[in-house]
């Protein structure tokens, strides 16, 4: 699966996913995006990245506990 970041023109598929040797390629015509992986074609999802989640939504990152 493949998730398109609806704030910014990032494309993110998932890390358990990818391997270094993967071959991505991203092919628009039109309207049409196709995103395919090694030859199989992936499916795409519509969401938001953790960059911009960040940016436009603070409060729903979790934040880390200071130690004291």
């Amino acid at each position: 699966m493949a998730t398109v970041c609806s704030w910014c023109p990032a494309i993110h598929i998932l890390k358990i996913q990818r391997r270094d040797a993967d071959v991505i390629v991203v092919f628009q015509q039109g309207k049409r995006l196709t995103i395919s992986r090694n030859g199989i074609e992936l499916k795409i999802s519509d969401g938001i990245c953790e960059p911009c989640r960040a940016h436009h939504f603070p409060e729903t990152v979790k934040r880390k506990e200071t130690q004291p």
